[in-house]
């Protein structure tokens, strides 16, 4: 019996309303050499992916996050290059890493038996990918653009990242209603 592995991952997905918000701002840079999000794939990532077999597993863990902590929000503050902005190769939507977060995080991680997460946790939205050695091209090279997109946060995400040939798509295996 083959065990088929599945890529999974912990986020919070967009609302129609910012991925409006990202599609109008991204009109505005069609001409830069990057390869765009999808809009139905916009996501913060909470957990990095990891490899899964039996999907049952992190569920039954994870729900017991329902009730723990509260609906939040975020604010999305500026579009940059990221996240080395002297060697990007993503452009993203920066948002405040409110206490609400930083906990609902730290949460899933404990009931995933995650170790300790390897680096200082920066809410973005990844908007664009990029190879780093094709940013010369860009005729815009600095990036600092003010927004205010808020996200309410009233559920996370158990998603499958399926590699495809235009990029990864992402499956919902399950909502966790907070």
């Amino acid at each position: 019996m083959v065990l088929l592995m599945k890529r999974v991952f912990m986020a919070i997905k967009i609302s129609l309303e910012n991925r409006k918000k990202a599609e109008e701002w991204r009109a505005g840079f069609n001409g830069l050499p990057v390869r765009w999000i999808a809009n139905e794939n916009l996501h913060l990532t909470l957990i990095p992916p990891w490899e899964e077999v039996d999907i049952n597993s992190p569920i039954s863990r994870i729900e017991k996050i329902q009730g723990k902590i509260t609906p939040f929000t975020i604010k999305f503050h500026k579009i940059t290059y990221a996240p080395n902005p002297h060697r990007p190769r993503l452009i993203w939507a920066e948002g405040e890493a409110v206490k609400s977060l930083l906990e609902l995080q730290k949460e899933i991680a404990g009931l995933l038996g995650a170790k300790k997460l390897t680096h200082e946790f920066k809410p973005h939205l990844t908007l664009a990918r990029f190879r780093p050695e094709d940013f010369y091209k860009f005729s815009v090279k600095e990036l600092n653009e003010r927004i205010s997109w808020i996200e309410k946060v009233n559920s996370v995400y158990l998603l499958e990242s399926i590699l495809e040939p235009k990029g990864a798509r992402y499956e919902v295996l399950k909502n966790f209603k907070l």
